[in-house]
């Protein structure tokens, strides 16, 4: 297992996310082209010419945790951070609080000695006169409405009328900045999703699992531990569950592992200081004695299940909406005589990272506001979904393929690091 570790921790350290310290400089290169590129080209598009994004401290707002460096990793006191679309259509970036090293590489100080912050604030709006001033409401996304309603009385108390009457929700530009990933994004976040892939496998070996002995909670502490050894932090569980045949419980938890079990896991990792998420689910079966392979019926499970993601992956085309491809994929793998479920979302900046949602878990219907927002060519998605199946081995049960992988949405989407496409066989 050490020998494992060290495998993973090399993976790491080949695209500067290990050691910490070379990640966190990493981390500015991140955000520096996350500013110079997504950001950039996001108010390019948007009718905010002065976007303000302000939180307090340990009641930050989503957008503003994207936007710090990492010895920033708080609002200190009030924060302020101003981005301004001049005339050339450069970008001009601003703060307004007590400076850190990194984040002076990044951002125009505008506080004055002495100044106020709301006097900084409003000073800086005059000067640069805009038109439109965007700030963070939203009454479809959490991640977009990140204003404290205090602090948005405050500022419209501050601002001139002149001024207080061009402002309007940021949502748009919000959602688009934070589902957009940066080219250097792509990379690291390959790597992100291979190593979690990784704890999965050594988590679903001889090494790990003694059947009748090893439960499904020690599976979760074997992939917990490897996080943190890692340095990493978990983005999602690791959740660790089972099927077991005669067992109506299709997510049995907190149990002994037995042979004829079907395993379940859902994992997800982050880097320390770099906000990138991977959201993986992947099955493993536990052989009974004289097995040598998964039972034929199992692999139909999986096999549905696979045919169902590709359904999906082939509505998930660029500029199509959430609730498009939810509802045309759920027809088409009802017509081919699935019985399939679909719950696919955005993921980076955050694991339920902003951008369209396609379907809900529990909730297979359009959702108003969520899924109307369309995928764009920069976005990566987890794509999690179910399909159920009857197993003629255990009795014609019905058994859940529930699957995740992480993939990205360029002219057409893929696998970030290829798929699950046969079940991961224990003996």
């Amino acid at each position: 297992m050490n020998l494992q570790i060290e495998k993973m921790r090399k993976k790491l350290e080949a695209v500067g996310l290990l050691p910490l310290r070379v990640q966190t400089e990493t981390s500015v290169k991140v955000l520096k082209e996350r500013l110079d590129v997504v950001l950039q080209k996001t108010m390019a598009e948007s009718d905010i010419d002065f976007w303000l994004v302000m939180a307090t401290e340990y009641n930050e707002d989503p957008v503003m945790r994207s936007l710090f460096t990492w010895d920033m990793p708080t609002a200190r006191r009030l924060s302020v951070l101003m981005f301004h679309k001049k005339p050339d259509g450069s970008i001009r970036r601003m703060s307004a609080w007590a400076p850190s090293p990194q984040m002076n590489k990044l951002y125009e100080n505008c506080l004055n000695p002495g100044e106020d912050i709301w006097d900084c604030l409003v000073r800086v709006i005059q000067e640069c006169a805009p038109k439109t001033i965007g700030i963070n409401t939203s009454e479809n996304f959490g991640m977009g409405d990140g204003l404290a309603a205090t602090l948005k009385d405050k500022l419209e108390k501050a601002l001139p009328d002149e001024y207080k009457s061009r402002l309007k929700s940021a949502e748009n530009l919000c959602i688009t900045y934070l589902q957009n990933i940066a080219p250097i994004e792509e990379k690291l976040m390959k790597t992100v999703v291979e190593v979690t892939q990784d704890i999965i496998n050594m988590a679903y070996s001889n090494e790990s699992i003694t059947p009748g002995v090893t439960t499904t909670t020690d599976l979760e502490w074997i992939m917990r531990e490897a996080t943190e050894t890692l340095q990493c932090d978990h983005s999602f569980g690791p959740d660790v569950d089972l099927q077991r045949m005669g067992c109506e419980n299709s997510r049995l938890s907190d149990s002994v592992i037995m042979p004829g079990d079907l395993l379940h896991c859902d994992i997800g990792v982050k880097p320390r200081y770099i906000h990138l998420h991977s959201d993986i689910q992947r099955l493993a079966y536990v052989a009974k004695p004289g097995e040598t392979q998964v039972p034929e019926g199992l692999k139909k499970v999986l096999a549905n299940g696979n045919r169902f993601q590709d359904i999906v992956m082939e509505n998930m085309m660029s500029e199509k909406s959430g609730n498009e491809i939810f509802t045309k994929a759920l027809k088409q793998g009802l017509d081919e005589g699935l019985s399939p479920m679909l719950y696919t979302h955005p993921i980076g900046a955050y694991c339920h990272n902003a951008g369209p949602t396609i379907g809900m878990y529990g909730i297979q219907k359009e959702i108003p506001g969520k899924g109307d927002y369309r995928v764009t060519p920069v976005t990566c998605f987890a794509l999690e979904l179910n399909c159920l199946t009857k197993v003629s081995e255990w009795e014609n049960q019905e058994i859940f393929a529930y699957l995740e992988e992480d993939i990205w949405c360029h002219e057409k989407p893929d696998y970030i690091n290829g798929r699950q496409t046969e079940i991961i066989f224990v003996k």
